[in-house]
């Protein structure tokens, strides 16, 4: 459409982006200023037929942890098209500027929650993780180990709360990196109060947990986690005893991780549910960088040669060489493009959700045998998940 542009929020916008947002997303439109305060109206993108914003959405800076390294992730959150606009490609046109911006700037990877696929993957992403709910009864929680004894959480124990989640997070892949707009949401999560609780001495933190109470119709409640994370083994099984010791009161406790959550594994018998609530597609938005600032496996040395076609970047479109050792991996562009496929492919072999030779069984990927294998031990590692919404 002539006279269409993507570009930054100015003032102007508020209350064309707060109907648009209401709408889209089914709240009040005045609830949309606070949002977007919140994430930044420097990280809000528009979509403009001339000078009449026709769509938006908004960059979450943030990382995400892949082979025990955080990389520069840019979530999308946000996004909304009014609704008599849409089905005019309006969606398309907002995130292909998007994508390209990204690129431009270097930053490796984006992120998000979709609620059609059919739009992100027409621009480069693909589905790459999940998002999982455990539900285990509280009662089943009585392990009772009050080696390390909780205390509530005070302002000054932020910086340790943080480093014991990087620690915690940085073995599991397709955890974020949080910026403040994620870590405000565990704290106070929309419409709820969440309270936290730490175990161990200030300074020398080995866990804590950040919880909500839902209340039923029979007086009792729910334990609703926004945030649990634990360094040491006594800190895991302190953190489970406290939740067991509120079975009185009460029913299930309940938080979000991966499909294999190594904390069930304290629980004496198979008590718990996990169930899938969301799943998230990835974008690489730099190869040669989402190449290089991501883990490895130690013990696997190789040259893996890459063919990606990108039709929004240039950058990222043509033959890489991935060498790794150490962990660690060095990328450039050349090679003879051993391994061929689409950007959108990349996303769910980089992050370890399917690996080449599955994604080769299904056409989604082109390459010898060589380097099929190499890139299966290359990207190997436990299925990516989040606890984050964002």
């Amino acid at each position: 459409m002539r006279g269409r542009s993507y570009g930054k929020y100015v003032e102007g916008d508020a209350e064309a982006l707060g109907e648009m947002l209401g709408r889209s997303f089914a709240f009040p439109p005045a609830e949309a200023r606070p949002w977007l305060d919140r994430v930044g109206t420097g990280n809000v993108r528009v979509l403009r037929d001339g000078a009449t914003p026709s769509a938006c959405l908004m960059r979450i800076p943030m990382g995400q942890w892949f082979g025990g390294r955080s990389v520069r992730m840019e979530g999308v959150a946000g996004v909304a098209v009014p609704l008599e606009r849409r089905g005019q490609g309006l969606g398309a046109a907002l995130m292909e500027g998007l994508v390209r911006e990204l690129g431009d700037d270097g930053v490796p990877l984006s992120a998000l929650y979709p609620a059609t696929q059919s739009l992100y993957r027409k621009v480069g992403y693909e589905l790459a993780g999940g998002r999982f709910e455990l539900t285990v009864p509280a009662r089943s929680l009585a392990i009772g180990d009050r080696s390390l004894p909780l205390r509530p959480f005070s302002s000054a124990d932020r910086p340790d709360v943080e480093r014991v989640y990087a620690a915690w997070a940085a073995s599991r892949p397709g955890y974020l990196d949080r910026g403040e707009y994620v870590w405000s949401r565990v704290g106070a999560p929309r419409g709820e109060v969440a309270y936290g609780y730490v175990a161990g001495r200030e300074g020398e933190l080995e866990g804590y947990v950040f919880l909500t109470q839902r209340r039923g119709p029979d007086g009792r409640h729910d334990l609703h986690l926004t945030d649990v994370a634990a360094v040491t083994a006594r800190a895991a099984r302190s953190i489970l005893t406290f939740l067991g010791d509120q079975r009185s009161v009460a029913m299930d406790v309940v938080w979000h991780g991966g499909p294999a959550e190594p904390l069930v594994g304290l629980i004496a018998e198979p008590t718990f549910a996990v169930r899938l609530t969301h799943t998230w597609m990835l974008r690489v938005t730099h190869v040669v960088n989402a190449l290089e600032a991501r883990g490895y496996p130690a013990g696997v040395t190789g040259e893996l040669e890459l063919e990606v076609r990108d039709e929004l970047c240039a950058e990222n479109d043509g033959r890489f060489t991935l060498r790794v050792e150490g962990g660690q991996g060095a990328a450039c562009r050349g090679g003879t493009g051993g391994l061929r496929l689409p950007v959108r492919a990349l996303a769910p072999l980089y992050a370890g959700h399917a690996s080449a030779s599955a994604l080769r069984q299904v056409g989604a990927i082109d390459g010898s045998d060589h380097a099929v294998a190499l890139a299966d031990a290359l990207f190997a590692g436990p299925s990516p998940s989040m606890c984050d919404l964002f």
